[in-house]
């Protein structure tokens, strides 16, 4: 009871604070909110938490209260109620960039994967993908997390067009940095995916797939020149036709896979 009117009584000064645009807590608030999640009243601290985390801008206090590793160990609880509730608590703790590196560094990848399976959370967890994506370490993270590719490309084929965009915006984020992840995706087949968006999706979902399909077009025929330069000094006849050859796979499946659409397309009409 005493915990329950403690909290009670935060709620309505939390809330309170926050209508009011004061969301920069003392260390000291923070700590009590973390700990609460340790008690019989963490759906409430949990309410409280997600009420805050919408505008919560200081960085400091998050990181010293331990509160983000509090929410992280509630994915391993089994409650899915409240693993909801942490997952869009960490969803709105990712729009802040400032706290994109640190929720990086707690692991946090791995453990979102699971939840993409329900698709009342996929939006959420997709979303703090594409967030985390926006800084180097949360790129390299998504790429190094075995399944997380597979995740995020099986967005593209089953999903709103809301969740594809974030999902295509977490592509293009890794295919525009380096070559390997350019190619990891094509491992993934994303290709006829990519295909189907520039046909059908939305405007925004269409310049995303256009443009990574242009990408990887051209990655590959960078990659296919210069495996071949190494292959044929000896030879130009050999090198030519060689490169030709490899040069002409990608467009080869785009165009496949593009007669394979529009025969769709025409088909429902």
């Amino acid at each position: 009871m005493h915990l329950l009117l403690i909290l009670g009584f935060g709620m309505s000064c939390l809330c309170s604070s926050c209508r009011n645009g004061v969301t920069n807590l003392s260390e000291d608030t923070c700590s009590v909110l973390a700990s609460l999640l340790e008690t019989e009243v963490i759906g409430e601290a949990l309410a409280i938490l997600e009420e805050l985390s919408n505008h919560w801008s200081d960085k400091a206090n998050i990181a010293a209260s331990n509160v983000l590793t509090s929410i992280l160990k509630i994915l391993d609880s089994g409650n899915q109620e409240y693993q909801r509730k942490a997952i869009r608590i960490m969803c709105n703790f990712s729009s802040n960039s400032e706290f994109c590196s640190y929720i990086t560094s707690l692991g946090c990848i791995p453990k979102l994967l699971p939840f993409f399976e329900d698709k009342s959370l996929s939006r959420d967890c997709i979303c703090i993908l594409k967030n985390l994506c926006d800084t180097k370490d949360g790129r390299v993270s998504v790429v190094e997390t075995k399944g997380c590719m597979s995740c995020v490309v099986e967005i593209l084929g089953s999903s709103t067009d809301e969740e594809k965009e974030f999902a295509l915006a977490i592509v293009l984020s890794l295919c525009s940095q380096r070559m390997e992840y350019c190619e990891l995706v094509m491992e993934e087949g994303i290709i006829p995916y990519l295909v189907n968006i520039s046909n059908m999706g939305n405007d925004s979902t269409k310049v995303y797939a256009l443009e990574l399909l242009r990408l990887l077009r051209d990655v590959e025929s960078e990659g296919c020149f210069e495996q071949n330069v190494d292959k044929s000094r000896d030879s130009n006849d050999q090198y030519e036709e060689k490169k030709s050859s490899k040069k002409s796979t990608f467009l080869n499946k785009l165009s496949r896979f593009g007669k394979s659409s529009s025969i769709s397309s025409k088909n429902k009409r």
